[in-house]
Order: C-alpha cells, then sequence, then structure tokens
C-alpha cells in the first residue's frame, strides 16, 4: 500500500524486492539490483538516476553515517512477502549481494556480506570466519532480522542478552556458547 504513491515506476520496480539489501548506492542499484528487480542491464549513469530518484521517496529511505539504506521497519514488514512471492528473484539479489561485497574489505562491506551471506540460508558458523569488532556498529542493528540461530550466535559475539521467549525456538547447539556466557 506504500508503495502505490511511488510515481516513478522504476523506482517502484526497485523498491520491491529492493527492499531485500540494507544499503543503497548507485553500485548496488547497478550491480546487486537492477537484474531481479526486472531493470535489465543497466549502466552507472542510469544506476545514479535511479538513486537519485529514489532518494526523494524519503518514506522508503534512511540516511545514517553517510551512507543510503532502506528502512528497516519496511524491510522487515515486507520481507516474508518479497521471499514467497514466486515471481520475485529474492535469493538473486542475495547471491548478487555476496558476489558484491565478498571481495570488499571495509567492516560496512564485510556486514552486508555477512548479513547477505545469513539471510541466504547459510550455517551460523560463517559467524566465526567473517565476524570482527569492526563490522559491529553495521550488523549489531540487524541482529533481529538474521534467521534465529544466527541471531542468537551473533548475540552471543556481541554479549547481547537475547529475550527468553526468542532462546525457547532456538537450537541446542546455538543455545550451548549462548549459555556458557551468561
Amino acid at each position: 500500500r506504500n508503495l502505490d504513491h511511488i510515481h516513478n515506476d522504476r523506482v517502484r520496480q526497485l523498491a520491491v524486492p529492493g527492499l531485500l539489501v540494507r544499503k543503497i548506492s548507485p553500485d548496488v542499484i547497478q550491480h546487486v539490483l537492477a537484474g531481479p528487480c526486472g531493470l535489465g542491464e543497466i549502466d552507472a549513469a542510469d544506476a545514479w538516476q535511479l538513486y537519485q530518484d529514489l532518494q526523494q521517496e524519503s518514506f522508503l529511505i534512511t540516511e545514517s553515517h553517510g551512507s543510503v539504506s532502506f528502512r528497516q521497519d519496511l524491510r522487515i514488514a515486507l520481507y516474508d512477502l518479497i521471499i514467497q512471492d514466486k515471481e520475485v528473484k529474492s535469493q538473486e539479489i542475495h547471491e548478487n549481494a555476496i558476489t558484491f561485497y565478498q571481495d570488499k574489505t571495509a567492516p560496512q562491506d564485510q556486514a552486508e556480506y555477512l548479513y547477505h551471506r545469513l539471510k541466504r540460508g547459510d550455517a551460523p558458523a560463517i559467524i566465526e570466519e567473517i565476524y570482527s569488532d569492526e563490522i559491529r556498529p553495521f550488523i549489531e542493528n540487524s541482529l533481529t532480522e538474521l534467521p534465529l540461530n544466527a541471531y542468537i550466535l551473533l548475540a552471543n559475539k556481541l554479549n547481547i542478552t537475547v529475550d527468553d521467549e526468542v532462546l525457547k525456538n532456538a537450537s541446542a547447539a546455538s543455545l550451548e556458547p549462548y549459555l556458557i556466557n551468561l
């Protein structure tokens, strides 16, 4: 319903399923989202224009620390609907994001890489390989978006308390390290 008042059709295409990503930039639009969002292959100038047009839809995005992101509340509210839509290439978005971020070394890029690996369904054990304290500020606010076992293991690494109701639904493998740290 909120997306109905986006006047630019290409921005609407980009917004859903583009909400599956957190961080937005012209490069992300060009290399991660364009194909799965049905925009086809686009060049850097077209990606920049889409980025500028997207920023006009202030209800979709937030700006923090010099980067633009889709609003977390919208991503959480719409994530399952987007994933369940058979016509949406949601896995392709996660795959493209993983490819895009895998060789980048900046902490915020490593956070995006970890986020998409976990959202793709990779085993939470990858947290041990990828996580470092430098990426904490870039992943911490998205813990509740992650699959339950990944959420608990990452919360353990961050020394964040997990609600008892959440713990009741966790596997024994993800609970053990968490409970040891209590």
